[in-house]
Parts: structure tokens; sequence; C-alpha cells
């Protein structure tokens, strides 16, 4: 049950920039500014900046050495009319096991338009485009649940003003949920009994006047043999050039709301890792005989799962064609009817992912996208190569999720909080 790393670990690149960490929320109870705050001012009053990150890491599937690199680069910029320009690309190659994996991601802001492309080893690529307000488009890089801000989840930290009245700041020993945060968009651990990220240690050194410099963020493994750095420098404040060829308008598809595309995959991510969940599920399996669609199988489940004392469990309860069935998995035994079987923590949460998401999602199968608002929330409906997914997002989480495959096959996920 192993995931396929084609699409695991790319374009995943930790983005601590301005727009997503330093406009972070003052703590009330500071009346003084600390260090942090005067930093968010400083860049608040900058007109533009570059950054350019670099990550490496390096990890183990069935003992073979994969190697990841990332070039990330952001820039950020005002007119002098005020108009923002923002521009964020991410190139990933993994190599492992005799093959190479190359990955790229682009989300933009430019006269009035989110812009985000997709692709995948030069052979395939996905490129949408929505009008945004830019209060739209702030509000969706400045979501801390799509975002996260590593300003915040951490235990430790010092500030140091360096001889040359340069600052410098170390935040480390960060919370289980920032953590899990992290492994799960690098896809951590990536087989059984894997290493996965157990720590970040992040240093943030800025100039005498709050101007960041650069942010170094170091990664501990459980795994000793794994290791991982990023280094994000900053520059050419006030002078920053902008990159327009690859953002052309006309060379993408307009889209009701193109932010589904990245964001679906974080949205996912958050329902399969989390600590305790729980969902109702129905299918139905159709055939065609003599010009009419007859049911197959239908089946309603009911699906709890998550982690109890540091090991994975889940527990599942079906009703198909008149007949119960409950199936369990804890302290690494699988569990249904008269059957028993050992199992992995990672074989187990396979289980519930493929319940979650049972087409494997990739931007990529992206042919278009609808979006309509009801309930105080987004209903997006997505048109997938494969597939026909609607999904119900409020508060920045998915309430349900239905997948039709033309008459054959109809999937509905309710995800209960």
């Amino acid at each position: 049950m192993k995931r396929s790393l084609s699409i695991i670990l790319v374009v995943v690149l930790l983005s601590l920039t301005m727009l997503s960490s330093c406009n972070n929320k003052k703590d009330k109870d500071v009346k003084e500014p600390t260090v942090i705050d005067k930093i968010s001012a400083a860049m608040d009053n900058v007109a533009s900046y570059e950054m350019d990150g670099v990550l490496e890491m390096v990890a183990y599937v069935s003992a073979q050495k994969m190697e990841i690199k990332g070039v990330s680069k952001e820039i950020y910029s005002r007119d002098n009319d005020g108009k923002l320009y923002y521009y964020s690309s991410d190139d990933a190659t993994i190599k492992c096991m005799g093959q190479e994996t190359v990955g790229t991601s682009i989300e933009a802001y430019n006269e009035g338009y989110y812009l985000f492309k997709y692709k995948m080893n030069d052979l395939n690529s996905k490129r949408l485009r929505t009008a945004l307000t830019e209060e739209e488009f702030l509000d969706y890089k400045n979501n801390e649940e799509l975002n996260p801000s590593f300003l915040t989840g951490y235990n430790q930290s010092s500030f140091t003003v360096n001889e040359d009245k340069t600052h410098s700041i170390k935040l480390w020993q960060y919370d289980s949920k920032i953590i899990s945060k992290i492994n799960a968009n690098y896809g951590f651990p990536l087989e059984n009994a894997g290493g996965k990220i157990t720590d970040i240690s992040v240093t943030i050194n800025a100039e005498e006047n709050f101007i960041l410099k650069e942010i170094l963020v170091d990664f501990t493994f459980s795994n000793t043999e794994f290791s991982g750095s990023q280094k994000m420098t900053f520059s050419k404040y006030n002078n920053a050039e902008k990159v327009l060829n690859t953002i052309l308008p006309g060379d993408y598809t307009i889209v009701d709301d193109a932010r589904i595309a990245p964001m679906l995959i974080t949205l996912l991510g958050d329902r399969k890792n989390l600590e305790n969940g729980s969902f109702s599920m129905s299918s139905v399996q159709k055939y065609y005989s003599d010009a009419q669609w007859i049911v197959k199988e239908k089946k309603d489940s009911k699906v709890s799962y998550g982690v109890d004392n540091g090991k994975y469990y889940f527990n599942i309860e079906t009703e198909s064609n008149g007949k119960k069935t409950v199936s369990t998995y804890r302290d690494g035994k699988f569990k249904s009817d008269d059957t028993e079987m050992d199992l992995s923590d990672f074989d187990a949460k396979a289980v519930i992912d493929s319940l979650i998401d049972p087409y494997g999602y990739s931007p990529l199968a992206i042919n278009s996208i609808t979006k309509t608002v009801e309930n105080g929330g987004d209903v997006y409906v997505i048109q997938l190569s494969y597939t026909t997914l609607t999904c119900f997002v409020r508060n920045s989480k998915i309430e349900s999720l239905k997948y039709e495959s033309g008459s054959k096959q109809e999937i509905i996920v309710n995800f209960e909080d």
C-alpha cells in the first residue's frame, strides 16, 4: 500500500514569507512591540522584495536513498498606484531508485487575477486563473488553516541583538499540530516504520532596521539517517523585478475559483491526518441492463479513525444488502468477522485515506471548476478526468465529498466534527 513517489514531497516547500508569516496577529497581552512585530511592520512598509529558497533533504525508502532538492522564488511588489503583484514558484526534484521526478507549482496574483500552474515531469501541466480582489487573494494567502504560520506553535525561543546590531530569532520545539502538518505536507513516513519529522528549528535573521535578511530551517527526524534543511534569502528590496512570461493570462483557463486546485490537497490532507476523526459514507454501484441502470451494490458505513496513545486505529461499521460487518484495526491487528491479520499503522492509515480520497486527487486531472455558495459555505463541482468531485467547504474545512463516475458509481462522504 505504498503511496506513489510521483506526487509525494513534490511542490510542498515551506513558505515562511511576508504574506504567510509576517502578517501575524499580535498578542493582545503584549503592550510593547516584539522583535517579530517590528519585523512585520518593517516588511509591510517595503515596496517590493524577492526571496530565493533552497531545500535539501535525504530520506530512505525500502533502504534506498532518496534525495530531494527544492528551489523556490517569491516576488512581492506594489506599484506606485498601489496595485499588488505576487509571484511564488516551487520546483522540486526527487531522485530515488534510479528514477527522477520533477514537479513545479506556481501561484501568482497580477492585474486582478489569481493564477495557478501545476506541472509534473514536463509531460503534463495545468494552468487555471480566476478574477479576485486583492482582499480575497490576501485572505487566501494569510489563512493559517491553509498556510500555517511558523511564528506560532513553538515552545522555545531566543532573541539576540548581534554586535553589528542585526537581529537573530530562533524558534524550536514545535507542538504536535504543526509537526503533524509538516509531515503530512512532505509525505512522511514514506513506508512502514519509516522516519518522520519530529521537530524543526527556525532561525530568522534581520537587519538593524528589522528588514528580513534570511530564514533558515533545520529538520529533526526520528531516523538519524534522514536529514533536511532549507534556506531562504531576501533581496532586491524596493527593486524587485516582476516575472510575467510564465503567467500570461491567455495561457490560463478561466474557472470559477482556481484557489480550490491547490487548496484541495491541503484540505484532503487535513481530513486524512486528524488525530481523531469520523465520517459516514455511502456508495452505490450500478450496471446497465435492458436500457436501465440497476443497483448492483449499496453500502452504508460509519467510520472512526485516528491516533490513540501514539498508535493508529480505525473502526468501520458497514451495512450492505442487509448484511452488517465490522472491521477494526488496533495495536497492529486488523479484524473483520472471522478474519484476523497483522497490519502496520502505515497500511491501516492507507485504508482510511483511500476511503476519503478513492481516486487520488491531482490538480493535473482538473477539466473544469464551478462554484456556488450555499448554507454559509462554498460548493465546488470539480470535473476531473476520471470522476466528478463535489465538495462542500466551510471555515477552511471539507464537510462533505461526493464522487460520481457517470451513472456507474456514486460515493458520498459526510465528515463529523
